[in-house]
């Protein structure tokens, strides 16, 4: 079994990207590390709005996930989703969580299942579990970049970070303690690394995910 790991800022396009690849690989699966914590997300907070289960699919708040709402109490869904992943789940059971948790998905997957493509790999700790399950020559990453999306806080002087603070009234050294746990880039010593611009048309991305499905699973 082959893995993929795209990685890249918010916006670059990773999503697409990953379901372009999956039209162009027989046996391919999209596995979303995030999905778990989206979901757990959303039934945190009908509790707390004292709601029956809503079932509020994890993809439920994609075309609104910047936006304040309402059902987390004026967060966006991105605020709430990173508030439950950084301080309480990441807190009590390990940097690693979600990286365990999607490695169990992998492991579950059909036996036919050639290619699992992961779109959401952010984290260096999250990306160690499933690409030890498979093994290092067995993995691939894709750093998918586009003209002005990047990482949260990269090239940030500490007087835009000061300034950001003030602002919302953020303690500015907790704030900076959240910026060294920020997404970057995934760098895994021995995996095969892929360098894809998505500053071009659908088309022209789509021959450029062809090309990806080729290298990831040859045959």
């Amino acid at each position: 079994m082959n893995l993929l790991l795209i990685n890249g800022p918010s916006r670059c396009g990773k999503d697409t990207l990953a379901d372009m690849i999956c039209e162009n690989t027989d046996g391919s699966q999209i596995v979303s590390m995030a999905d778990p914590l989206k979901r757990a997300t959303h039934r945190l907070y009908e509790a707390f709005n004292r709601q029956r289960a809503l079932g509020y699919p994890a993809d439920f708040f994609e075309t609104c996930k910047d936006d304040p709402n309402d059902f987390f109490f004026g967060l966006s869904p991105r605020q709430a989703y990173i508030a439950v992943s950084e301080i309480y789940a990441k807190t009590m059971h390990g940097q690693s969580f979600f990286g365990e948790i999607f490695a169990k998905e992998v492991q579950e997957a059909p036996k036919n299942a050639r290619l699992i493509i992961c779109s959401d790999a952010g984290f260096m700790d999250e990306a160690l579990p499933p690409v030890e399950l498979v093994g290092i020559e067995n993995v691939t990453v894709v750093h998918l970049s586009r003209k002005g999306c990047r990482f949260p806080n990269a090239g940030q002087t500490w007087r835009e970070t000061l300034a950001y603070c003030i602002r919302r009234a953020l303690p500015f050294f907790h704030y900076m303690k959240e910026i060294r746990d920020s997404r970057q880039h995934v760098e895994i010593d021995g995996a095969r690394t892929l360098e894809i611009s998505n500053d071009c048309t659908l088309a022209e991305l789509d021959e450029k995910a062809q090309w990806i499905a080729r290298v990831c699973d040859p045959r």
